[in-house]
């Protein structure tokens, strides 16, 4: 461990875990002495969470942030302060003091009424593990996490870019509901000017020349692209009635909707190749002539849900795109480009989305503008820019229902069900997607106020299909078919049945064959421009599903035999035998797309044969494009015949 970092480590992502470091000796700079003073605290709360749980919040009528104005500006008195650690690599301590914003908030729960005549931020219990914003009393009210916090030297300020605001367990037993001690209920923004610094100007290294995807390297060969996702965490954000009349009623009641996001942290790589990543916010230009000239070339993150019921697999929510604006890069490896924090996410650099930027609608568009197998976005027409001025015209385009994850309550409350929740960092010239997704176990009950989930487990990288089949314990069933349009994982099981369904007309043993095809990447999109001025016209996914199966095989298909995102039968895909094969196929609209995994399933009274592989056929019909592969299936009583096997 860099014993230097502990101290970073004080600002809030000590929630996070502590993500993985090379080995080489520290040689980051002794720090000095800085102070902020004045600036303004913009705080945000998500008034949803606080009204399931009875909670009214009241605020002054201050100024709003004009690009931004859900966010509440509070003046920060210029007779408080912050003491800053700062070297060469950039931020690396809150050394001490406290700030106290100009104005007020009222809390008002079942409990009673609680107000706040002035707004202090300090470090919790003395130490920098984590801030506080504190009554009269010096009691904490709200806990401030996850901050992404670093210097603009340019302009000689100290940001927050974003903090998530925690209900302390104080203010939810004084406001009379316990059940909101942890919750996430706001959004933390901190902009203060540098008062006083070191006589040597600049202090904090810049890195004029990045390494970027491609680049040679002086050792031979090039460096590549290859960030790791670290962590993942989960949480309710809103919930309401089906007819948006209210809020949602928990299990047996009204099928309301639920809306979740993660909290998620990533790294770089830690190798002589590591290259650096450009990290440039939507409409940003990069000043770098390579690789992606005049582009606002940055990450991307999207998000699934996902649960096992009775052995199936099947996905229950799929979020919009998050566009990623700002990497923090701590942890950085000795001399790593971007160490201070900003556009260039340098080796082993460490980043941190809170749940709270993760819900942000200005940040939040639809999937079908990005090509994922290549990492491009078409801004030329997207919903932030429709008229493709180059500029982001539409501040923000979205409702709280929007481009979110949203998950029916009855896709909840079914019993025995468990919950995997999956996110994926999309990066342009990623050299290996699948430890840049990773997915965690969770557990999601009804508190009685909200729908509460919690991480039970630690998190895995990878798809949520391989926790399902394992392929290295599996491999002919689980496979990775790809193409020049991307990659889609196909996976199945297999579950003997006590007895033969009735109108299966199938004689015992029966078994339940489960086939989850789970489309990574591909897309087959149709665009016009170049970058940075691309736009996607239309994109198609998949739209059929054929498994060559023996023509004698005798297959009955159960009307629960197909999944998709949502409750909707309507647009479920249809299944029929066309000689020999299973063919599952969908109307227009109703498209397998990236990011999304449907589930197949028939009953046979023939096992599971692992020695011979089967055809197995994806279709997007439009263009003509095939995916083509071979996965485990059923042994065939005619094939055994014909094979001399009996």
């Amino acid at each position: 461990m860099r014993p230097s970092w502990l101290l970073l480590l004080a600002v809030g992502v000590l929630l996070w875990g502590e993500p993985s470091r090379g080995t080489e000796a520290d040689t980051v700079t002794a720090p000095v002495s800085w102070a902020a003073r004045g600036g303004e605290l913009r705080l945000r709360f998500n008034h949803d969470v606080l009204g399931l749980y009875g909670v009214r919040l009241r605020l002054p009528k201050t100024p709003v942030d004009s690009g931004e104005p859900s966010f509440a500006l509070f003046p920060i008195l210029s007779s408080t302060a912050l003491e800053l650690g700062v070297s060469r690599e950039g931020l690396q301590r809150l050394s001490g003091g406290a700030l106290e914003a100009r104005g007020w908030l009222v809390f008002e729960g079942p409990a009673g009424r609680i107000r706040l005549s002035s707004l202090q931020l300090r470090p919790k219990d003395g130490s920098t593990a984590d801030l506080q914003l504190v009554d009269e009393a010096g009691e904490g009210v709200l806990r401030v996490t996850h901050p992404m916090i670093g210097i603009e030297e340019a302009r000689r300020r100290l940001m927050i870019h974003t903090a998530d605001l925690i209900v302390e367990p104080r203010l939810a037993e004084r406001l009379g509901v316990a059940a909101l001690s942890g919750k996430t209920v706001g959004e933390l923004r901190l902009r203060m000017p540098i008062v006083q610094g070191p006589g040597e100007e600049p202090l904090i290294a810049k890195c004029a020349s990045p390494n970027f995807h491609g680049m040679p390297h002086p050792s031979g060969g090039t460096y590549r692209t290859d960030v790791l996702i670290e962590s993942l965490s989960w949480h309710v954000m809103r919930c309401r009635h089906s007819a948006a009349s209210g809020p949602c009623d928990g299990p047996g009641g009204d099928d309301g909707v639920v809306v979740f996001a993660p909290g998620a942290a990533l790294r770089n790589g830690d190798t002589p190749h590591t290259a650096d990543v450009p990290w440039y916010r939507k409409f940003q230009t990069s000043p770098h002539p390579y690789p992606y000239p005049g582009n606002d070339q940055h990450p991307y993150l999207v998000w699934n849900l996902y649960r096992i019921l009775d052995g199936r697999l099947e996905q229950i929510g799929a979020s919009g795109l998050k566009h990623a604006f700002y990497t923090i890069n701590w942890y950085c490896a000795p001399g790593a480009c971007g160490a201070g924090g900003g556009n260039i996410l340098g080796r082993a650099c460490y980043d941190i989305y809170s749940q709270s930027s993760n819900d942000y609608g200005p940040e939040l568009g639809p999937r079908r503008e990005l090509i994922p197998f290549t990492g491009q976005w078409g801004r030329c027409g997207s919903i932030f820019d429709p008229g493709c001025t180059g500029s982001q015209t539409h501040p923000n385009p979205n409702g709280p229902y929007d481009h979110r994850l949203i998950v029916r309550e009855s896709q909840l409350s079914a019993a025995g069900a468990q919950f995997f929740a999956e996110g994926w960092y999309v990066i342009q010239d990623d050299q290996d997607i699948y430890n840049t997704m990773g997915h965690v176990p969770v557990t999601i009950e009804f508190d009685g106020y909200a729908w509460s989930p919690t991480v039970s487990g630690p998190m895995t990288r990878g798809p949520v299909i391989d926790r399902w089949v394992d392929p290295n314990l599996y491999p002919h069933r689980n496979r990775e078919i790809t193409s020049p349009h991307g990659r889609v994982k196909v996976a199945v099981r297999v579950q003997p049945l006590a007895a033969c369904p009735p109108a299966s007309g199938l004689s015992p043993p029966c078994y339940r064959f489960d086939y989850a095809v789970q489309n990574l990447d591909f897309a087959v999109s149709q665009t016009s421009g170049t970058p940075p001025n691309l736009r996607v016209l239309a994109q198609r996914g998949l739209r059929e599903f054929r498994l060559g199966l023996d023509a004698g095989l005798a297959v009955w298909i159960p009307p629960d035999a197909f999944a998709d995102l949502d409750t909707q039968p309507a647009n479920d895909w249809t299944a029929m035998r066309d000689g020999g094969a299973l063919v599952f196929s969908g109307s227009p609209g109703t498209d397998l797309l990236w990011g999304t995994l449907y589930r197949f399933g028939f009953l046979t009274d023939q096992p599971l044969e692992e020695s011979a592989l089967y055809p197995l056929t994806l279709i997007e019909p439009d263009s003509g494009t095939q995916l083509s592969g071979m996965i485990a299936g059923p042994a065939s009583i005619t094939r055994v015949f014909r094979d001399g096997f009996e």
